[in-house]
C-alpha cells in the first residue's frame, strides 16, 4: 500500500543544515550534494515501505517532521 510522503518544512531545513556541515567539514560540495540525495532517497522509500518506522494503522500518509542528526542528545 502507498502512502502519501510528506517532509515538513522544518525537517527540509533541518537536512539542509546538515548538508551545510558536510560541505563545510568535508570541504566539498559534492559530497555534501550525494549524502543530501540519498538521504531524500531513504526518505522517498517510506511511501511504499512505512513499517521501517513505526506508524499507525489509521495513517494514510508518512510525515518526516524533524530530522535529528545521532551525535545529538536524546529527546527529554
Amino acid at each position: 500500500m502507498a502512502f502519501n510522503l510528506e517532509i515538513s518544512p522544518r525537517a527540509l531545513g533541518d537536512l539542509d543544515e546538515l548538508a551545510d556541515n558536510i560541505k563545510r567539514r568535508s570541504r566539498s560540495y559534492d559530497i555534501a550534494r550525494k549524502w543530501f540525495l540519498s538521504v531524500l532517497e531513504s526518505i522517498d522509500t517510506l511511501a511504499e515501505m512505512p513499517e521501517r518506522c513505526p506508524v499507525t494503522v489509521e495513517a494514510e500518509a508518512v510525515s518526516i517532521l524533524h530530522v535529528r542528526h545521532w551525535a545529538r542528545l536524546p529527546l527529554s
